[in-house]
């Protein structure tokens, strides 16, 4: 009976601390959320003007966007994609929805990008899809109209590198709702334009994989960085031709070249029918004979210059003249791009065997390059 009774206040007990729980005061900000609720994302703003594609005369500019509710602090940042140069970092604009980029900012003749942002609870989102350009003071402004069927472009790179005399393949896909009239690739060269390729398209689309550049003669024969433009044209609208993209092309001098290179796997020599050189700090080797000696067999993808091999699992796929890897869809960015040289297509040594699971040593005595396999998950980048 004693045990009964016990049980009873402590079960009485525990009902009133429940109860006066229930009534304390929620504490400011502390409000629950459900646990099922998703985070509400933050928008970025809906660009007015200037318009994606647009030409503008050098002088004061004005950048206006759609009011995000609830956003009580937008920001501007302006990129020159003619130098790179990040010429308005972020001008915090508070709930104003326009602001006017001074005309000493901008350059006749050069492009740039115009990023808006939204700012709200430490979070920031914006929208990076304007691109245009500066006038020299004597053209006359082109501000095309907003039109749902231009063209997207997708898969574009923003920036690689070639050696001078050797040619570089470009990437993406355009796409429009509308048929296209014609695409160009320009380079601006001194205070003029000068166009690097031009095509004639009918139909919705282009695959630029196929298109190749060179460098032996043309615009992009002198060493040096080159931005490059993509415009496209739309069928019946022969006076507007809108910006779709912007990649900055570095043309190599032939760098000088250490030969004499030793490769072994796991103590044993490998042997190439091409001989192997350091570049910049970088052990470059014939493409195939590394694959095959690691375990994994190259495909080549004349379309796109790529260079595609797995092994366990691991997809590895490289371009020619790109800095860039991609392991199992991520993007590792490369001290030195692929190549080709002397007929042979050339890639980094260190990038591809860690890629693959082994291990990379360096003897500087002997100028030796040790592998060693199957000491690390394959798929492990050590070093880019």
């Amino acid at each position: 009976m004693r045990k009964v009774f016990s049980q009873l206040v402590w079960l009485v007990s525990l009902t009133v601390f429940i109860v006066a729980a229930s009534l304390l005061p929620v504490k400011a900000g502390a409000e629950a959320v459900p646990p099922d609720q998703p985070p509400v994302e933050l928008p970025a703003p809906d660009v007015i003007a200037p318009l994606d594609g647009g030409a503008y005369p050098p002088e004061d500019l004005e950048v206006s966007w759609h009011e995000v509710p609830g956003v009580p602090n937008y920001i501007v940042t302006v990129r020159n994609l003619s130098t790179g140069e990040l010429v308005l970092p972020g001008a915090k604009i508070g709930n104003a929805t326009s602001y006017q980029i001074p005309a000493l900012l901008l350059t006749p003749g050069h492009y740039y990008r115009i990023a808006v942002g939204s700012e709200a609870g430490g979070k920031r989102k914006f929208n990076v899809n304007t691109r245009i350009r500066i006038l020299p003071g004597d053209q006359n402004p082109v501000k095309p109209t907003k039109n749902l069927l231009a063209p997207v472009l997708t898969g574009w790179p923003a920036s690689g590198e070639v050696e001078l005399g050797e040619s570089f393949s470009l990437r993406g896909r355009i796409a429009s709702k509308g048929n296209l009239e014609a695409v160009t690739v320009q380079d601006r060269v001194g205070d003029r334009d000068v166009i690097v390729w031009s095509r004639q398209v009918s139909g919705s689309g282009l695959d630029l994989n196929t298109v190749v550049l060179g460098t032996s003669e043309g615009p992009l024969s002198g060493p040096g960085s080159h931005v490059l433009t993509l415009w496209a044209r739309l069928a019946g609208d022969p006076g507007s031709s809108l910006l779709l993209g912007s990649l900055k092309l570095t043309v190599l001098r032939p760098a000088e070249k250490f030969t004499g290179v030793s490769v072994t796997i796991d103590g044993q020599p490998l042997v190439f029918d091409s001989e192997p050189y350091i570049e910049d700090g970088v052990t470059m080797v014939p493409m195939r004979r590394i694959f095959e000696a690691l375990g994994a067999v190259p495909e080549w993808d004349g379309d796109s210059r790529g260079i595609a091999a797995s092994k366990d699992g691991v997809n590895i796929r490289l371009w020619i003249g790109l800095p860039e890897v991609e392991i199992n869809g991520e993007r590792i960015t490369l001290a030195k791009a692929p190549r080709l040289a002397g007929g042979r297509t050339y890639v980094p040594l260190r990038v591809v065997s860690e890629g693959l699971g082994a291990r990379v040593g360096w003897d500087p005595t002997t100028k030796t390059v040790n592998i060693t396999r199957r000491l690390a998950p394959a798929g492990t980048v050590f070093t880019p």
